[in-house]
């Protein structure tokens, strides 16, 4: 009697530690898919800044799929406001972006890093 109890124990304890591993896969892989495809679904958004001399002074563009892209937006903007020829400006592109404002700087997406 006591033998059947203790092999329905060790089953029992086999399978707890088989859930587990497979919980522990599962968190593992929707740790990738959140920050790949839902914390990240935006790949580059630029920043135009038309003054060198004033930097507080920015626009935001909307997101894009490339680095080509956002440079070409960049100058874009630059012949927008006409400091195309002078390259008194600055622009850089943000990678791995998403939307919101973690750090209160007055923008619409949040980048984990810059291109340019």
């Amino acid at each position: 009697m006591y033998d059947e109890v203790e092999e329905e124990m060790q089953d029992s304890s086999g399978d707890i530690f088989g859930l587990i591993i497979v919980i522990i896969i599962l968190v593992v892989m929707g740790n990738f898919l959140y920050k790949r495809f839902i914390k990240y679904p935006y790949r580059y958004v630029g920043y135009f800044y038309p003054s060198i001399y004033n930097l507080n002074k920015w626009v935001e563009s909307e997101p894009f799929d490339s680095v080509e892209e956002c440079r070409d937006w960049a100058d874009g903007m630059a012949d927008h406001y006409g400091v195309a020829v002078t390259a008194d400006y600055d622009y850089e592109c943000g990678k791995d972006c998403r939307k919101g404002d973690e750090y209160n700087q007055g923008v619409k997406y949040d980048c984990y890093s810059s291109v340019d």
